[in-house]
């Protein structure tokens, strides 16, 4: 009888669960889906499969968040003010929240502005655009003309500290910071900023005092260090507590497991849109839990939206009709051809040594300053973060030679980082030298690549005294000696420019090179200083690669890059690792200082030996006389 009756009880809970669901987690959580990107550097060549992707995986508990660097690094960057186009495809594709990187400042500040005041425009004619967010601007104090154009863009745009979502009745916060290393690689923003992990407190802090949310997610553009458990969203997760999610940006990481640390979940998509990441979460009335999280691959096997890509056409038109009208080419045209596949980017990052790729993009400078009359630079050097790709085997069109030189703006406000030629003396440009030499393995931007000149370094050597050998290497391939008074001609792009002008800031002045006119007087405005083709226009660096791409030997009707030139280092940046005497044979400045360091060091300890051994006897003295006198 009881067994029945139990049955009956069992089969009357079945029963009534079929007509009354079990709704205990629907009552007391509501799922969360994340799902995410950063760091798409204008990559929207897959936007229609990824919108594909994200209307599959879409419900009303569903939310696309972007962790920022959406712009710079393909042809779309062209039309940044003028038609901003990544934002407006970041709307299309449903993105509800993106935060300003480091890149979307590549235009300046004033190019920014004018950026999301186009934006602002388009979305009075009925385009969506996400909300944007960005905490840890600082428009304290008086403004400059550029910060001002920058806080009213902003304010047009409806741009805020953070923004609340509602997802299915529950409130979810979303505010965005850019972090340290992002800030300095923002050398053209002409913004002041608050320290992001203080600015985080503060914001969480309003945030839970005044909004009471579900979940607390940070788009963080401040990025993890490869080793997947340091760097600065890391120390943002240890150090403020209170923040549920952070989606990473900045350093192109791709964690495809979720990392859990003081609380918070930190994820990140990789970069370029290879990635859309995806995150479930569970939210209840004792926090977050989580799911399940994955990076889902965009590719081939996905069918692209015919509206994304019908945009994607109009927008690659409108592109060629104005700004490669100019040069006379259009995207797909193949301009040479590559019978290797140079080193990956990731690759360079991972090694300091002479770079083929840098080799080509360094002789492009010298090659195109000839071509219009320009013959006085004695050097021509290129910065590893200012190359943004590589090349594999095979055909090279005008939109890949674009990528490889992709970032900056000139003075005329076209897209493209115009080439600069300014005077620094010999010194300056043997600290320049020294300065890849030591610091390009903590600082991978300022990994350099040379044209005219050669140098070789002993990296077991002090930090600061490693070059044991810089020669300028003439057109006919004769050595120079560099005379340390004499001012020298170098080129470089603007990003590179800016970044000589920061050796100031980096050693807080105790070293410095101080760009130049060919008088020897210090520039202020870098642009001054561009080079200008024969119809006096600014020669972009991406053109001058270009160029020299397209005036190789043909080879069955296509220039081809010649390989015995650029297959291998040619020794113009030389590596060795010596011990012993080459430590300190021909020593400079930093090893004179470390020596007398470690001498001083020394002479301490030996007079702190004396000294004890002095105070052992007096100590030894006393006691004996004591010991005689009782």
């Amino acid at each position: 009888m009881i067994i029945k009756k139990t049955f009956a009880l069992l089969l009357a809970l079945i029963l009534l669960a079929g007509i009354f669901p079990f709704e205990s987690f629907a009552e007391n959580e509501t799922r969360l889906r994340i799902l995410y990107t950063g760091d798409i550097h204008s990559n929207f060549e897959k936007a229609g499969r990824l919108k594909t992707l994200i209307d599959q995986l879409s419900d009303e508990n569903t939310i696309y968040l972007d962790s920022g660097d959406y712009a710079m690094g393909t042809l779309l960057q062209a039309g940044f003010s003028t038609d901003a186009y990544e934002l407006r495809l970041l709307g299309k594709l449903g993105c509800d929240v993106v935060t300003v990187g480091n890149h979307e400042w590549d235009y300046g500040g004033f190019g920014f502005a004018d950026h999301l005041n186009t934006a602002v425009k388009y979305a009075a004619e009925g385009e969506a655009l996400p909300r944007y967010v960005q905490s840890n601007l600082d428009f304290s104090g008086e403004l400059t003309d550029e910060q001002a154009a920058v806080k009213n863009a902003l304010d047009n745009y409806g741009s805020a500290d953070y923004t609340i979502l509602n997802v299915n009745g529950k409130k979810i916060a979303v505010f965005g910071v850019l972090g340290l290393e992002a800030i300095d690689d923002s050398p053209t923003s002409g913004m002041k900023f608050s320290g992001y992990i203080d600015r985080s407190a503060a914001i969480v802090k309003e945030l839970k005092e005044k909004e009471d949310p579900d979940c607390i997610i940070c788009l963080s553009h401040s990025g993890t260090a490869g080793d997947g458990k340091t760097g600065e969203d890391f120390d943002l997760i240890n150090i403020v507590s209170g923040i549920d999610v952070v989606i990473s940006g900045h350093s192109h990481t791709a964690y495809p497991e979720v990392i859990q640390t003081n609380g918070s979940l930190l994820v990140s998509s990789g970069a370029n849109m290879d990635y859309l990441g995806k995150l479930d979460i569970s939210l209840g009335n004792d926090g977050i839990t989580l799911i399940e999280s994955e990076l889902i691959p965009i590719d081939d096997s996905l069918e692209p939206d015919p509206e994304i890509d019908e945009l994607l056409r109009e927008f690659n038109d409108h592109i060629s009709e104005t700004y490669l009208s100019e040069y006379n080419v259009s995207p797909d045209q193949v301009i040479a051809r590559s019978p290797i596949s140079f080193m990956p980017l990731d690759e360079m990052y991972s090694v300091h040594q002479e770079y083929p790729l840098g080799n080509l993009i360094a002789d492009s400078y010298l090659y195109e300053a000839e071509r219009n009359g320009i013959t006085d630079i004695d050097v021509a050097a290129v910065g590893l973060g200012t190359i943004r790709g590589s090349f594999s085997e095979g055909d090279i069109t005008v939109a890949d030679a674009f990528e490889i030189c992709s970032l900056g703006v000139g003075s005329d406000g076209s897209a493209g980082h115009p080439i600069l030629a300014g005077y620094i003396t010999g010194k300056e440009l043997k600290l320049l030298c020294e300065l890849d030499a030591s610091l390009g393995p903590l600082v991978s931007s300022i990994k350099m690549s040379y044209s005219g000149l050669k140098m070789k370094f002993n990296e077991k050597r002090v930090l600061l005294d490693q070059t044991t050998d810089i020669v300028l290497v003439r057109k006919d391939g004769t050595e120079e000696k560099i005379d340390d008074d004499k001012l020298y001609c170098i080129a470089a792009n603007t990003y590179a420019a800016n970044m000589l002008g920061m050796v100031n800031d980096l050693t807080v002045g105790i070293l410095k090179i101080v760009i130049k006119d060919k008088d020897g007087n210090p520039v202020d405005d870098l642009y001054q200083l561009a080079l200008k083709d024969k119809n006096d226009k600014e020669i972009k660096e991406w053109a001058a690669f270009m160029n020299y791409l397209k005036s190789f030997d043909e080879v069955n009707g296509v220039p081809e890059i010649p390989e015995e030139l650029y297959g291998e280092p040619l020794g113009r940046k030389v590596k060795i690792s010596k011990g012993g005497l080459a430590v300190i044979s021909d020593p400079g400045t930093s090893t004179f200082l470390l020596g007398g360091l470690i001498i001083l060091l020394i002479a301490i300890i030996v007079l702190l030996i004396i000294l004890i051994k002095k105070l052992v006897r007096a100590i030894s003295l006393h006691r004996q006389k004591k010991k005689k006198a009782e």
